[in-house]
């Protein structure tokens, strides 16, 4: 075990993105599980919905309900999986999941278009979430532009933007006015201006991960981008401005997925690796970013 990394839980298949639920259990999806499951601080599993396909990326909205990626059966082959890859025989969807678990279909389609394989998500400012919609590789084996996608929390969803090489991971900036996606093909992060609902400038190299690929991603409390280092064995923690990474942190796990903040004082970093089936946290100095809806419920004196 690498020092400092402590094990939640275990025995997921294929774990990703971790999201922290209001009571602060963590919430995991699983791709080759078809479902989310909840783990209490103690490292206690129970599941909280099932939902088919491969649910893939997780975010709270600020109605409380649970977002999440649903990339239609899609996983790699993994020791968690059994070796085996996904079926990719479900559908494309974005879930919507209320606090008792019961799960709805919010989105299926921008306008005509089918939804490729969403990814990950995230919400902003003004309540409304982004998330990535990358394409697998087609039949012939080439793989067509992802794109980046907007909605508002009654389905109103929009193409923000096509022509990344496998958009994965993503999140805005503190100050809401970036959004940091990883572009996992090519082995880097980019930043997009945020212009307004469902709009983005011109993307810009943010960073490089070197040794695998950016997944998953996270900002502590200073602005710092913590990305999962899928193949790399690592969460690779880089500045507010981006470049040359700052700090790089190792475990046992090669596929490392995805990554949030959560605990008391939101110091503790959960990390899903999804080749060994595992939850594990690594306490950190500075805490991590606290997340828009929570600032809305925050400001509004809710829980």
């Amino acid at each position: 075990m690498t020092a400092g990394v402590h094990v939640v839980a275990t025995g997921f298949r294929f774990p990703e993105g971790p999201s922290v639920a209001p009571n602060g259990d963590i919430c995991v999806v699983e791709l080759a599980g078809g479902r989310v499951s909840r783990v209490t601080p103690d490292g206690e599993v129970t599941t909280f919905a099932v939902l088919g396909g491969s649910p893939n990326g997780s975010a709270f909205g600020p109605d409380g309900h649970l977002y999440v990626c649903n990339g239609g059966g899609r996983w790699a082959a993994e020791t968690s999986t059994g070796g085996s890859v996904g079926p990719a025989d479900g559908d494309s969807l974005i879930q919507r999941v209320d606090p008792d678990g019961r799960a709805a279909t919010l989105i299926a389609a921008v306008g005509d278009r089918p939804l490729n394989a969403p990814n990950d998500i995230c919400f902003d400012a003004d309540g409304g979430f982004w998330f990535t919609d990358p394409a697998w590789p087609d039949a012939t084996g080439e793989t067509p532009a992802g794109t980046i996608c907007w909605s508002d929390t009654d389905g109103r969803v929009v193409d923000a933007h096509t022509g990344l090489e496998f958009p994965n991971g993503l999140g805005v900036t503190p100050d809401g006015e970036t959004l940091i996606v990883a572009e996992s093909r090519t082995n880097r992060l980019v930043a997009l201006p945020i212009l307004g609902a469902g709009r983005l400038g011109t993307p810009r190299h943010f960073a490089d991960l070197p040794g695998g690929f950016p997944d998953g991603l996270c900002f502590d409390a200073e602005g710092n981008v913590l990305c999962a280092g899928h193949g790399a064995g690592s969460v690779v923690v880089y500045g507010p401005a981006g470049g040359p990474a700052i700090e790089t942190i190792t475990f046992d796990d090669a596929d490392i997925t995805n990554v949030c903040f959560g605990g008391p004082d939101m110091s503790s970093l959960f990390v899903t690796e999804s080749d060994g089936g595992r939850l594990v946290r690594v306490e950190r100095d500075v805490p991590g970013m606290v997340l828009f809806p929570d600032r809305a419920r925050q400001a509004g004196g809710g829980d």
